[in-house]
């Protein structure tokens, strides 16, 4: 939050003023703050972990919805910074502010929320209304609160988010995250409100589950006690549909030991399995799918007058679920968010689910991209994870080209991404939204990529290989430290390299070129990078590299900035933001751009 472009406007209201006025005005602000408590527009969040800010913004028949906001001290490009919002949970007993991760780790700005007549315990905070688990109130809370953090509507105050901070949040590169049961909220606030909200461009969605049986695990989970897997047997994968799944429900049973449902063995009646104790519970009542319920009062189990008060009845099932299922409203995504643009993220064991052909993500994938018709990737590109992992991605990360499904979705737990070790779960989303965020930014959507878009963050080495650098008349080339070369490489036509260590074999130029130095021979060099510039812009695959990638190879992308229309006095600080904070290592390098700049203008 200290960082300079993002400083929050309010911290200047005092500028201008004498000392002691300032410290009268001072006292009186916070007499009047801790008179008035959640009325202020803006109020700072001082934990040492999480710090940030917090607003309100009105929502319509709902009232005032509390948002937090972190900013990052870098922000991820050079103009600006992506918004995402984290979509909370609505069955968890967690009602507070949702923290998941440091915006630092993006260079994004981070909003969460609290649903309506959800109070955060660490701060006191609240919003307005009554919560209804997910449902209408939920969702036109959760669209306000899009709409606040792209831009089209201002908090209660009449701020615009880019009106609290320095520097533009970049609208159109914002998204929704969203994990576990919360993408329920966030798929169906996307399919009844998108058209309210426009500009969000992208959803990551990690292992959500799309209809009611999903919810409570009826097709299998993994036991409390060894961890392993419990496979309902009557759950039967051949009956999938894009907007079902199929499950025997013939011998379900009640179990007052248990207090929750079984299922029993057609030849013998004994408990063949049980159901999970994680299960929704909403109203002060015990959820589980509409048709399990009723196969209770058909089977016998249970009648009217034996139904425990704890447990919804089938009326009632039928009547909440469908605000809190998905599969029936993929459908209208086309119509209000026609350019958005979707990732499916799971690992081969999924935390909860454990039913080996994934039903929830083939509904997601099914429901975003064959009937909605939208691009989407199950998991992230390899090279993004390597840029925020140092596990061996070859093994245990998938590299599944978007679009794309698995021709028979027994398979799909190849396509997911391996545990250990468990931090790879917080570092895939990474890589998901920094994929997302910088495909937006970069405008490309090829179904698969060579390099990370945009190396945010990372030093020579870090995250392994290439990166893949964007320019404003949109060529691209792969900037490689040595550590990258590569014999073989497919994604390479041509080689533009600053040390004779790279040695290669392959097509490509040498530019003799001390480290720390500058090129032998200037004017020679300055017409191998404009050769090299032209190549790429012409379509070919350009590599570009040094030893480590940063000082030289910073330089020549300097360099091509110029070529790209990008004026000297600004080619290093845009390689800088949009490349490496570390490119261009001496002040006789960035000079030297300067001097390519007059030399291809004469």
């Amino acid at each position: 939050m200290t960082g300079g472009r993002w400083d929050v406007k309010a911290r200047r209201w005092g500028s201008g003023i004498g000392a002691t006025s300032g410290i009268l005005l001072i006292l009186w602000l916070s007499l009047f703050l801790c008179a008035w408590g959640q009325s202020a527009a803006l109020l700072r969040d001082d934990h040492p972990e999480f710090g940030g800010w917090m607003t309100y913004v009105e929502s319509p028949g709902i009232g005032r919805i509390a948002v937090h906001i972190r900013t990052p001290d870098v922000p991820r490009y050079h103009d600006g910074a992506p918004v995402i919002v984290n979509v909370s949970g609505f069955f968890t007993a967690s009602s507070g502010f949702n923290f998941q991760w440091d915006p630092d780790a993006l260079g994004a700005i981070y909003i969460t929320y609290l649903w309506p007549g959800k109070t955060d315990a660490r701060t006191g905070i609240r919003s307005d209304g009554d919560f209804d688990y997910g449902g209408p109130d939920c969702l036109t809370a959760l669209r306000s609160v899009i709409r606040f953090a792209t831009g089209e509507i201002p908090n209660e105050n009449g701020d615009f988010l880019h009106d609290l901070f320095d520097g533009l949040p970049l609208y159109d590169v914002s998204g929704l995250y969203a994990f576990s049961h919360s993408g329920i909220a966030a798929t169906n606030v996307m399919a009844l409100h998108g058209a309210s909200f426009p500009k969000m461009g992208f959803f990551v969605g990690r292992e959500n589950p799309t209809l009611d049986a999903l919810y409570p695990l009826e097709p299998g989970h993994w036991d409390e006690d060894t961890g392993r897997a419990q496979h309902n047997p009557f759950y039967d994968p051949a009956g999938y549909t894009p907007t079902s799944i199929a499950i025997d429900y013939s011998t379900v049973s009640w179990s007052s030991d248990l207090s929750r449902p079984v299922f029993l063995s057609p030849q013998n009646g004994q408990i063949v399995y049980r159901c999970s104790t994680k299960h929704p519970r909403m109203w002060e009542k015990d959820y589980w799918s509409t048709g399990l319920l009723q196969a209770l009062l058909d089977n016998g189990a249970l009648t009217r007058e034996t139904w425990p008060e704890t447990l919804a009845t089938p009326e009632e099932a039928a009547a909440h679920w469908p605000f809190r299922t998905t599969v029936n409203n993929y459908s209208r995504l086309p119509d209000v968010l026609p350019h958005l643009k979707t990732m499916l993220v799971f690992a081969a064991a999924d935390h909860v689910q454990t039913a080996l052909d994934k039903p929830h993500i083939h509904h997601a994938y099914d429901g975003f991209h064959t009937t909605a018709g939208l691009w989407c990737r199950l998991n992230p590109d390899r090279a993004y994870v390597r840029a925020f992992s140092s596990v061996d991605a070859e093994t245990v990360v998938p590299d599944n080209a978007a679009n794309t499904e698995p021709s028979t979705w027994a398979v799909i737990r190849d396509w997911g991404y391996r545990t250990p070790p468990r931090s790879l779960h917080q570092q895939v989303v990474l890589a998901a939204i920094a994929e997302m965020c910088d495909r937006h930014v970069n405008g490309i959507w090829s179904n698969d990529l060579d390099a990370v878009l945009h190396a945010y963050g990372l030093s020579a080495g870090q995250g392994e290989e290439m990166a893949m650098v964007v320019f404003p008349d949109g060529t691209h080339v792969m900037a490689s430290p040595l550590s990258a070369r590569s014999e073989d490489n497919e994604a390479r036509d041509f080689g533009l390299y600053m040390d004779a260590a790279w040695a290669p074999t392959w097509d490509a130029v040498v530019i003799d070129w001390p480290d720390f130095g500058l090129p032998a021979q200037p004017e020679r060099a300055a017409a191998q990078i404009r050769e090299a510039y032209e190549r790429a812009k012409a379509g070919e695959r350009l590599e570009i590299g040094c030893i480590g990638g940063t000082g030289r190879t910073g330089t020549v992308l300097a360099c091509m900035a110029v070529l790209a229309g990008i004026a000297a006095d600004e080619a290093v600080d845009w390689v800088r933001d949009a490349y490496k904070r570390e490119a261009v290592e001496t002040d006789d390098q960035e000079r030297w751009v300067h001097w390519f700049a007059e030399f291809v203008r004469d």
